[in-house]
């Protein structure tokens, strides 16, 4: 795993080793320690100055069949999961990567994501998202999606929830506790991986084929961002709205610009800048 630098997109330096794809990462709030997750290996603390593993969950931990995993707003709790047994969802204190709870499911896991202005998490899977209080472990709410959840989101100010299905992606008011918005699928067989919020709520962008831009209000396509088909993977957006960072199936990172759909800059090895 490599590190760039934003602005400049200088490389800084690799973090860790891993033996298997890296399916998931994210910073921690003071942005000095990045958790991975990789195939064979499960979750790892990794230093963002020296590139060493400060952390890891034990031998023998059920993380190594983690699909994704997310951090709370806070930084004190990981919530994910995966495939195998015990069918169930994982909360983990970030301090020690100690298990904090386990959250039964009746089927394979889907995705977690925390809500962001408390440590709940929205857990997905077959049909399903059930809300885990990540202090307690105790579920706090259930949800049925009869498309089933494929990809959520929150909104950055927790009052809006996308969720892609089957059919399309749907958009809920939270506090209204209604659905605002079905973006139709443009496919028969839709494969969304991943969805995020520009910080104003007013667009959301989709990871599928292509990345692509979705006006919340009108549900209408505002077009997508570059013409190559090679699976969106991730998305995220940064803190002023202005670009949004996607991977790829070409195990490179594409930045955008969320106005205009501007392709800006490339990270990645084997790989040339614009």
């Amino acid at each position: 795993m490599k590190l760039w630098d934003f602005a400049s997109g200088k490389f800084i330096r690799n973090l860790g080793k891993h033996s298997g794809w890296v399916r998931n990462v994210v910073f921690s709030l003071d942005s000095k320690i990045v958790y991975s997750l990789a195939d064979n290996d499960g979750i790892k603390a990794l230093e963002v100055a020296t590139g060493q593993t400060l952390r890891s969950l034990p031998e023998g931990d059920k993380s190594k069949r983690w699909y994704r995993f997310a951090i709370s707003a806070d930084g004190r709790f990981i919530a994910g999961g995966g495939g195998g047994e015990p069918k169930a969802a994982t909360i983990v204190a970030t301090s020690d990567l100690s298990v904090a709870h386990q959250v039964p499911i009746e089927t394979s896991f889907t995705q977690a994501v925390f809500t962001p202005l408390r440590p709940v998490a929205a857990i997905a899977y077959y049909q399903n998202i059930r809300f885990v209080n990540a202090e307690t472990g105790q579920v706090v709410g259930k949800a049925g999606v009869a498309d089933g959840p494929d990809r959520l989101a929150f909104s950055p100010d927790g009052a809006l929830l996308a969720i892609a299905t089957r059919r399309g992606i749907e958009i809920w008011d939270l506090t209204e506790q209604k659905r605002i918005q079905l973006i139709p699928s443009e496919k028969s067989i839709p494969s969304v991986f991943d969805l995020a919020f520009t910080p104003d709520k007013s667009i959301i962008i989709a990871c599928a084929d292509l990345p692509t831009a979705y006006d919340v209000a009108t549900g209408k396509s505002r077009g997508n961002f570059g013409d190559v088909t090679d699976l969106c993977h991730s998305v995220a957006i940064t803190k002023d709205g202005k670009y949004a960072v996607t991977s790829h199936m070409g195990s490179d990172i594409r930045v955008w610009e969320v106005a205009t759909g501007k392709f800006v800059r490339r990270f990645g090895q084997w790989v040339e800048q614009p």
